[in-house]
């Protein structure tokens, strides 16, 4: 389990100390790693990683991160703490990741057989990065959902900054929570996974915000700020749908037939795979 947290929009002090305690209470989600990323007003990007909880990370970037509050002009801070499921508990694993057109962080564990077919998966040991690698290759979020499945073996709740068209990303399946609330000036958009870290968080800094809203499941958000105005755009994807059926195969030890699955995906009504594999019926 790892957790996401952010604010997107207009971001004065008050929006930034709600962040603080964002990331801080975000660490009851994992405690292995936290990383932030920080845009710029001018689209600037620059990521911080550490060990430990927050107060690590802004032990390192003092200057950065005075008092734990960020000290530049910005107009997203994205936050991620991680509880390690894949890959070492090391500073360069933790997230967000950062590709030519894409940084991102990731809320959840993909099985291996989702992944292995991923834009240059096998250049990567963590899931994360292979998922990061596919949207950094193709910005379609459905080329990457194709290969997910609506299960535990795809929990993904994805956040992420596209430098291609500077904005801001979410989608998360089925397994993994996401929550959004927007102050009441409407500038400005707050996210984290949990519902009481936006409402204490906010409550603490005196942010005024709107009522909490869960995102809806298997759906691509798309924020991009401008003119003071959070423009939100909306399409769906969907995940793969097994239907499984059995038959005798090859004979297998002591001659005891050996059964054959073949899935069909119900989005597109054909058999994509035959062979022995998890059951996956949707």
């Amino acid at each position: 389990m790892c957790g996401l947290v952010g604010v997107m929009g207009t971001i004065t002090h008050r929006e930034k100390q709600a962040f603080k305690w964002l990331l801080h209470f975000d660490a009851t989600r994992g405690e292995h790693s936290t990383g932030v990323l920080a845009v710029s007003p001018d689209n600037a990007t620059q990521v911080f990683k550490e060990l430990g909880t927050s107060a690590f990370l802004y032990q390192k970037y003092p200057q950065e991160f005075p008092k734990g509050v960020y000290d530049k002009p910005a107009k997203v801070l994205m936050g991620h703490n991680r509880f390690a499921t894949q890959g070492e508990i090391v500073a360069e694993n933790a997230h967000p990741f950062e590709f030519e057109n894409v940084i991102g962080a990731h809320n959840g564990t993909v099985a291996e057989w989702n992944t292995k077919k991923l834009h240059m998966a096998d250049a990567f040991k963590i899931d994360s990065q292979k998922l990061y690698s596919q949207l950094n290759h193709d910005a379609d979020v459905q080329k990457l959902w194709d290969h997910l499945e609506d299960g535990q073996g795809s929990a993904a709740s994805l956040t992420y900054w596209d430098k291609r068209d500077n904005s801001m990303n979410f989608v998360r399946s089925s397994q993994r929570p996401m929550h959004f609330a927007v102050t009441k000036d409407t500038q400005t958009l707050f996210w984290a996974s949990e519902k009481w870290m936006l409402q204490v968080a906010c409550a603490n800094s005196g942010v005024q915000i709107q009522d909490i809203e869960s995102s809806e499941i298997n759906q691509h958000y798309r924020v991009v700020f401008k003119d003071n105005k959070l423009i939100v755009s909306k399409k769906a994807v969907e995940p793969k749908k097994w239907f499984v059926t059995y038959s005798s195969g090859a004979m297998g030890y002591g001659n005891i037939p050996k059964p054959a699955a073949k899935f069909i995906d119900l989005r597109i009504d054909h058999i994509v795979q035959d062979g022995i594999q998890p059951t996956r019926i949707s």
